[in-house]
């Protein structure tokens, strides 16, 4: 079983637009916490793991709660190139022949006398 890490830390606005600091400090508390236990590139074993944000009211401020445990990160999917002879050719329906555009005649205003 995985080590669960929790941060919390108190967001000074009940305003959502005003808690960017205050997640931002949590997640830098998770880094130090895992840092602590000698991990390298700490930041980078957050890439593709999911992360719990709990948001609790606090008097007239919010705590923000971030929890991370760690999963096993998975290999993303490779696109496997495509040969031309896996292809499924659909049939060509007639289409007409292609005829350059037809150009218009520039037209002048009229002169005024």
């Amino acid at each position: 079983m995985s080590k669960t890490y929790t941060a919390t830390t108190q967001a000074s606005s009940r305003q959502a637009q005003d808690w960017g600091r205050a997640m931002a400090q949590s997640m830098k508390s998770l880094a130090a916490q895992v840092s602590a236990e000698g991990a390298e590139n700490i930041h980078e074993q957050f890439f593709g793991q999911d992360l719990l944000l709990h948001i609790a009211e606090a008097g007239e401020m919010v705590d923000i709660t971030l929890t991370w445990t760690p999963q096993t990160p998975q290999t993303p999917q490779t696109p496997q190139p495509v040969h031309a002879s896996q292809t499924t050719q659909t049939p060509q329906t007639a289409q007409a022949p292609q005829h350059p555009p037809v150009q218009q005649a520039e037209q002048t205003p009229p002169a005024e006398y």
